[in-house]
């Protein structure tokens, strides 16, 4: 049963065998609307979410960044926001610039957090080219400090998505290019990459869209799904420019 009253709005609910039950009728009082003025001083701040369908088997998320701080902090030996481990630079200086991460490194730069004994997960992170036409970054999983494989969105051939693994030297593994038959100038500004491994299946996705799968074969689930392949992060090859935001591991 629902009531309006003049002076306030009032919901009543009556359910079939309250009485029987002994249970009690509720109300609400009259409801009141907050304002800036009555609630005293409101400062705008960046709020960040990551939200999955509520239905069985839905990824938990396990750490997450958002690179919020002071310009300039050395992001390198700091806590990520939520989760185990510890940022670690294994290439370059890795900063705060604008509530976003970026590298100092005019060569290579990486950066991974470990989460022992997780070989199976999603990482994704955004990336902001800033306006260039040049870049070259990306994410870095399953990485023991020695070899990783890595998701690198490039510049290169109107846009390009390439899987990559490092063990000594760099071997290409799959990709999709022509990102952007328009030219790379037509690239969105801001992109997610995220990449999922489980089992021997590898699935990368541009801005939520599966953009290829990769199967590691017996040796290289060997090389890169041992217990000790438990490092995820970012990675940059001669790009100073992209900035990265919203870095997150979770459940495949």
């Amino acid at each position: 049963m629902f009531s309006k009253i003049a002076r306030g709005l009032t919901i009543s609910v009556l359910a079939a065998g309250m009485a029987s039950t002994g249970a009690t009728l509720f109300t609400s009082s009259p409801l009141a609307v907050a304002s800036a003025a009555t609630v005293g001083g409101v400062a705008s701040d960046e709020l960040a979410s990551f939200s999955f369908p509520s239905v069985t088997g839905a990824p938990t998320v396990l750490t997450w960044e958002n690179f919020d701080g002071a310009n300039g902090t050395n992001i390198s030996g700091t806590n990520p926001d939520w989760g185990p481990g510890v940022w670690r630079s294994l290439g370059g200086t890795w900063r705060i610039q604008g509530n976003q991460a970026d590298t100092t490194s005019s060569s290579l730069g990486s950066i991974n957090v470990h989460s022992p004994g997780l070989v199976d997960a999603a990482v994704e992170i955004t990336l902001d080219r800033f306006g260039s036409t040049s870049f070259d970054a990306g994410l870095l999983f399953n990485d023991n400090d020695y070899s990783v494989l890595i998701l690198r969105y490039q510049s290169a051939a109107n846009g390009t998505l390439a899987l990559y693994n490092w063990n000594g030297g760099y071997t290409l593994m799959n990709s999709v290019s022509n990102l952007y038959p328009g030219g790379i100038a037509t690239a969105p500004a801001t992109v997610t990459l995220r990449a999922r491994t489980n089992g021997a299946q590898i699935d990368a996705f541009l801005d939520g869209a599966l953009a290829f799968s990769y199967t590691l074969s017996a040796a290289e689930q060997t090389t890169y799904k041992s217990s000790t392949h438990n490092g995820y992060g970012m990675w940059a090859e001669f790009d100073t420019t992209t900035k990265f935001d919203d870095f997150h591991i979770d459940t495949p």
